[in-house]
């Protein structure tokens, strides 16, 4: 996906270099998410997208605006949960074909997470599948604990090379209301 930082074209800083992720600055999270879309309804024409549980509204604005098909997979409500189980995730993904999963860490509202494994298969079986996963991690904080999932390490271990992207902000996750500064990171083999 490192097209995506060739084509965006506006309001982004773009910094290449690094030694496995190309990333851009954006205008907050809300442009990274936009970003994204934008590209991905200029190379994929009727891109699917599936979200996965609740999400915010940017989403659904997306969806319409990039003239995206979007489908929705909720978790079981009388389990208490907006997550869907894992196997109807992958199951879904298998049957559908989406070109673009969508995973807020920690989910909206309900601040549910998969674990490091469950998030490992959902990359791992998109990787092979040429799926995209754009992992909304805003807020998501990286916490040194083994019951915590650790987006980078899974994406390692899965090999989801090139097909996740991460969309964050240091507005919102560092609490500098105002800043409105966001990055989407494209993750890629060297």
């Amino acid at each position: 996906m490192i097209d995506i930082f060739e084509s965006i074209g506006c309001g982004g800083a773009v910094f290449k270099g690094f030694s496995s992720y190309e990333s851009c600055v954006t205008i907050g999270a809300t442009q990274a998410i936009s970003l994204v879309f934008r590209y991905l309804s200029k190379t994929r024409p009727h891109t699917k997208v599936l979200l996965l549980g609740y999400n915010y509204s940017i989403y659904d604005r997306c969806i319409t605006t990039y003239k995206c098909q979007g489908l929705e997979l909720i978790g079981d409500h009388s389990e208490d949960s907006t997550l869907p189980p894992i196997s109807h995730v992958l199951d879904y993904i298998e049957i559908n074909k989406p070109d673009l999963v969508v995973l807020t860490l920690p989910n909206n509202p309900s601040g549910e997470l998969y674990n490091q494994s469950e998030l490992g298969a959902i990359f791992t079986v998109c990787a092979q599948k040429g799926v995209y996963v754009l992992v909304d991690k805003v807020g998501l904080f990286d916490i040194p604990d083994e019951n915590w999932p650790n987006v980078a390490q899974t994406i390692d271990e899965s090999n989801a090379y090139g097909y996740t992207i991460i969309v964050n902000s240091f507005s919102k996750t560092c609490s500098i209301p105002g800043c409105r500064m966001g990055y989407i990171v494209d993750v890629i083999i060297n």
